[in-house]
């Protein structure tokens, strides 16, 4: 402990001396030394790790924040971003071929559905006045009373239209 305060006192006389300009001789004189001032050390690591192709700064030079120190190479990234693209083109690929199936669905349904209906026009005229037989449990699709009463007065307009239509061609 005594070696430590001795170390301590030395240092802070010299200190002293030094900063008084002092030799021992009393005259004053500049204080002259050499040496090397060194700054912290700062470690600069990108956010992603890479092959440097290109340094734009050197040892000793001064930068600033936001300064580009270095460009590592980016061709692994252009690939993937590339590929992501592809992706994405191919994506909105198959939504509109999607959707174009969904048309052509829909139209191919309407056709049959007219073609149906179309085919079945002369029957179902028909089909309103039979009745159903006697073990038969109408579904809920069959025609209520209102449907057959609509159907009917409809029925009875065309006959009358044609009747009218007839009479003036004779």
């Amino acid at each position: 402990m005594k070696k430590i305060w001795m170390r301590w006192a030395t240092i802070f006389i010299a200190f002293s001396l030094l900063m008084a300009g002092c030799t021992g001789t009393g005259e004053a004189v500049p204080l002259e030394a050499s040496g090397v001032i060194e700054a912290s050390e700062v470690v600069v690591s990108p956010e992603l790790g890479g092959r440097v192709v290109e340094m734009l700064v050197h040892e000793g030079d001064t930068v600033s924040r936001g300064d580009v120190l270095f460009r590592l190479d980016d061709t692994i990234l252009q690939a993937q971003r590339a590929a992501a693209e592809a992706g994405l083109n191919a994506a909105h690929a198959a939504l509109r071929s999607a959707e174009a199936g969904l048309d052509t669905a829909q139209a191919q349904y309407a056709l049959v559905l007219d073609a149906a209906q179309a085919a079945e026009a002369a029957t179902r005229a028909d089909a309103w006045f039979e009745d159903a037989p006697p073990d038969f449990d109408e579904p809920s699709w069959y025609f209520s009373r209102e449907e057959t009463r609509a159907a009917l007065e409809k029925a009875l307009e065309t006959a009358g239209d044609e009747k009218d239509a007839a009479e003036q061609h004779l």
